[in-house]
């Protein structure tokens, strides 16, 4: 209970322009619900206790600027976390990673999520995004000793396949989702593609739709 509670206190500071005081409430929420988790006598949910505490703890040191720190409270959830919502707690990870300039890790996570059969659409447009947010800080050419480490294009052409994908589920259907995808910054290494441009031609009215 006082682990909820404290989770609760935070995301109002946070939402209402304090995110040091949240961060501090944050830390009692983590404290509370690692020792509960540590010490349970009964089977104690994760995903009702350590991750909403070090979800809320992330959120604060991200409204801080704090990024790196936050990759850490994100891994503790990724580790720990449930399905089904521990795919989104990935993405989550991964643009925060971006936030952290931590380019490489994130691009990789992007890649791996952009493979897996679970992501909801919202998600996988939000991988599509790391995508291309990652792309810049790429190698052009596929490095032989890490496999694992995509290209620039490599990152291009999967956020592209991702957008076509989620285009023939009739995502972009909703007026305001077609309207945010061709202004979106997060894509803007994509706007001169032609896959791009045939995918989403350019509106007189578009608009960025928060």
């Amino acid at each position: 209970v006082i682990a909820s509670t404290s989770v609760n206190l935070a995301e109002l500071l946070r939402q209402t322009g304090r995110p040091q005081e949240a961060l501090s409430v944050a830390n009692r929420a983590v404290e509370f619900a690692e020792e509960i988790y540590t010490n349970q006598v009964e089977p104690v949910d994760a995903n009702t206790t350590l991750v909403p505490a070090h979800g809320c703890r992330a959120h604060a040191l991200q409204a801080l600027g704090r990024y790196s720190d936050a990759v850490s409270d994100w891994d503790r959830i990724v580790a720990v976390a449930r399905n089904p919502v521990r795919p989104a707690h990935f993405v989550s990870r991964a643009y925060c990673m971006v936030q952290a300039k931590q380019f490489h890790n994130a691009a990789a996570e992007a890649m791996r999520l952009a493979s897996e059969s679970q992501v909801h659409p919202d998600n996988l447009y939000n991988v599509a995004c790391i995508l291309c947010l990652s792309a810049p800080a790429m190698p052009d050419t596929t490095d032989a000793s890490n496999n694992d480490q995509p290209t620039q294009q490599q990152c291009v052409e999967t956020a592209l396949t991702l957008l076509e994908q989620l285009n023939q589920s009739k995502y972009f259907d909703d007026a305001a989702r077609a309207a945010h995808v061709r202004v979106d910054s997060d894509l803007t290494v994509l706007h001169d593609e032609p896959r791009f441009r045939q995918l989403f031609p350019a509106t007189p009215d578009a608009q960025d739709v928060p």
